[in-house]
C-alpha cells in the first residue's frame, strides 16, 4: 500500500506522513512488518476550557480533518483538559498568534506564567 492511499483516508499529505515515519524507508511503499504502525500526527494534550473549532484552527486543521483524527470528538462540547488528540499541524494555515503566545515557563516544571505577570504598570 502507498503512503499516498494512507495519507488521502487522513486528509494529509504523504510528505507529512513519511516526516512522521522515517524508519519506513522508501516513501513510495509502505513495507508491513507484523503489527506495523504508522504515526498520522502528533499527540496533543488538551488544555482545560479548549473548543475542538479553537484546536482545530490554531493547528490550521479542518473540523472534518479533526474528527477524522478523533472520531470520539463531540464539537460542541470542550475538550476534556488532559485529553490526548491526534493532531496535524499545518504550519501555512495554522494560527501566529494565540491566547498562550504571552506564557512562559517558570521553572523545569513547566508551569506557566504570563509575561506581564512581573511588569508593573
Amino acid at each position: 500500500q502507498e503512503l499516498q492511499e494512507v495519507a488521502g483516508m487522513y486528509h494529509t499529505d504523504w510528505m507529512r506522513l513519511w516526516s512522521l515515519n522515517l524508519d519506513l524507508g522508501h516513501p513510495d511503499f509502505i513495507f508491513y512488518r507484523d503489527h506495523a504502525e504508522i504515526n498520522i500526527g502528533h499527540m496533543y494534550r488538551a488544555p482545560p476550557r479548549e473548543l475542538p473549532q479553537e484546536l482545530a484552527k490554531r493547528m490550521g486543521m479542518t473540523m472534518d480533518q479533526l474528527h477524522v483524527l478523533n472520531n470520539d470528538l463531540n464539537p460542541e462540547r470542550e475538550l476534556m483538559p488532559g485529553s490526548m488528540l491526534c493532531v496535524i499541524p499545518n504550519s501555512c494555515m495554522g494560527m501566529k498568534r494565540t491566547i498562550y503566545s504571552d506564557l512562559e515557563f517558570a521553572d523545569q516544571n513547566n508551569m506557566v506564567k504570563n509575561k506581564f505577570d512581573n511588569q508593573q504598570g
